[in-house]
């Protein structure tokens, strides 16, 4: 009787290892039958931030004095990204590249440029650009 029982237990071990292991193989492959595998990294906001984009500013340069109430704020990003000119919004051209007249206030004026795109990539800049007019 024991031998018999000790026969059970052991088969039992068996087929539970065996299903064990086509289970954690099966878990591997998706629907067409390919071997995906799979790892989550975490990652914290700011390394996240002007991943796999680019943005760059080519007009005005920073800390600029200037005369006159309008400046042209320009720069280059990726093809057709959504770009934000403090509360202008446009979008870059075929060639990544965009352009706007801006209204100049007296004084300081900072300029805040963002672009992102359809994948969830974001990149910034900023300039700061003085206006005084001579009356």
């Amino acid at each position: 009787m024991k031998n018999y029982f000790f026969t059970i237990v052991l088969i039992l071990l068996v087929v539970f290892g065996l299903f064990n292991i086509f289970n954690k193989n099966k878990a591997n492959i998706n629907q067409r039958g390919w071997i995906a595998n799979v790892s989550i990294t975490e990652q914290s906001e700011e390394e996240s931030v002007e991943q796999g984009l680019t943005l760059e500013l080519t007009s005005p340069k920073d800390k600029t004095t200037i005369n006159v109430s309008t400046v042209i704020v320009s720069g280059k990003t990726s093809p057709g990204v959504d770009v934000f000119i403090n509360e202008k919004e446009l979008k870059a051209d075929s060639s990544g590249n965009f352009s706007i007249n801006y209204e100049l206030f007296e004084g300081e004026n900072n300029i805040f440029v963002a672009a992102n795109d359809i994948f969830g990539n974001y990149a910034e800049r900023s300039v700061t650009v003085y206006l005084e007019t001579t009356e």
